[in-house]
């Protein structure tokens, strides 16, 4: 493969996570173990934490996967520091977690360099739709900056201001994309509105997309949902 001054040089098969919007951890734990071995990477968030807890993250684990623990944690800088280090210190499963920055004069403490878990800022949420698609772009740019300024590892964004932020902030900031829908995909009732097929995601240098009901509620099952996927990763990375 050709190395693209796009992207990081991750392998197909780690650069997609996917997300267990599920009620419980038994579902979770269920969805999950088959895909084992495909995915490195499993998003837990708010429903299925306030679930489980700190147990399914821990059995998620025991499966050898990583967790991206999407909790989007907002509250003052003090409060969101401590709550980082306890993930940190305390839970190695955990690779990656989101916070929202108050304003533009949120500040965390220095973070230590080289430390596992990478923080991740949310920028704009991906089932918010503006028809001003410059005032959005505008957003997210500012909140990456602020995000490589508090020393955060990268952010959240859709990806259709991903190719914005490389043209601005090349390879320096993490992308991790959500609101991917597959061209094949039916999701019924969708909440997402600035969407992108896992191609157009990869090509415009994200590092990572954050995938659910897709694979979730593939006809065919979740398995096939992601090895269809991980193709276009692959096929879009050798592009």
């Amino acid at each position: 493969m050709n190395q693209s001054p796009l992207q990081r040089p991750i392998p197909a098969g780690e650069r997609l996570m996917v997300a267990l919007d599920v009620p419980s951890a038994a579902e979770a734990l269920r969805l999950a173990e088959p895909l084992c071995g495909l995915v490195r990477y499993f998003k837990v968030g708010l429903e299925l934490f306030l679930a489980g807890g700190w147990d399914v993250v821990k059995d998620l684990g025991g499966l050898g996967a990583e967790v991206f623990l999407d909790l989007k944690m907002l509250d003052i800088p003090a409060t969101v520091s401590r709550a980082l280090a306890v993930v940190e210190q305390s839970h190695p499963e955990v690779a990656f977690a989101t916070i929202h920055v108050l304003d533009r004069n949120f500040r965390l403490p220095d973070r230590p360099t080289g430390g596992r878990l990478k923080l991740l800022v949310v920028t704009v949420l991906t089932s918010q739709g503006s028809p001003e698609g410059e005032q959005v772009a505008g957003v997210v740019s500012a909140k990456t900056a602020q995000a490589l300024e508090l020393g955060a590892d990268g952010v959240i964004c859709s990806g259709l201001e991903a190719g914005l932020l490389r043209e601005q902030f090349g390879l320096r900031p993490l992308i991790v994309t959500p609101g991917i829908r597959p061209a094949w995909s039916l999701v019924g009732g969708d909440d997402q509105k600035r969407i992108v097929t896992p191609a157009q995601a990869i090509a415009r240098g994200a590092d990572y997309l954050v995938v659910g009901r897709p694979i979730r509620d593939n006809p065919a099952g979740p398995r096939d949902a992601v090895q269809r996927i991980i193709g276009e990763i692959q096929e879009a990375l050798d592009t």
